[in-house]
């Protein structure tokens, strides 16, 4: 999928934790996310839509057109992410799972773990502080919620809270799962 190349079950597992594969998913109260990769959906001035990004508008509920934006969403991550971690010298096995933490938190979140990553922090606690980091100094109303405190995300585990590094390891324990049932293992693109 894509011009990156994710393949399907890196994508139904991005899916799958954003929207529990609901299309007509909605974002909380003031959450203006929907579809199933839970894109934008505030056409205000003032926040950027991600169909804004891509001079598209689109019915965002239908399948194949939020999947569409949302894969395109994620192909930019994935360029801004690899680009920083050769940069930062970031072993390649941690590009994806950086890369759906930017999804979900954002580039500057995601450079901030690679920061914390060369301090010799574990992916987690890389991705945790990377988000505190950010969320202390620009967004301060982002608890720590958020960033994904309580440790890391079991399988099984009823958790309203997977955001931040526990998102990305919601991701990875999918993609992962779904690797295996189809008979293959997941392999690092580096």
């Amino acid at each position: 999928l894509g011009k990156a190349g994710f393949d399907v079950l890196s994508v139904q597992s991005l899916i799958l934790t954003e929207s529990n594969c609901n299309a007509k998913a909605q974002g909380e109260a003031g959450n203006p996310y929907c579809g199933l990769m839970q894109i934008s959906c505030n056409q205000n001035p003032g926040c950027p839509s991600t169909y804004g990004l891509y001079g598209q508008m689109l019915d965002r509920f239908d399948p194949a057109q939020n999947i569409a934006c949302g894969v395109e969403h994620l192909n930019t991550k994935l360029v801004k992410v690899s680009a920083a971690a050769s940069q930062k010298g970031i072993e390649g096995s941690y590009v994806l799972p950086l890369t759906v933490f930017a999804y979900n938190r954002g580039e500057d979140a995601a450079a901030n773990a690679m920061d914390f990553l060369k301090k010799g922090n574990s992916l987690h606690d890389a991705m945790y502080n990377g988000c505190m980091a950010l969320d202390k100094t620009k967004n301060p109303w982002v608890s720590e919620r958020m960033c994904g405190s309580g440790g890391f995300w079991q399988p099984g585990q009823k958790d309203t809270s997977a955001l931040g590094a526990r998102y990305a390891e919601k991701i990875m324990y999918y993609y992962k799962k779904a690797c295996a049932e189809a008979g293959g293992t997941w392999q690092s693109s580096a």
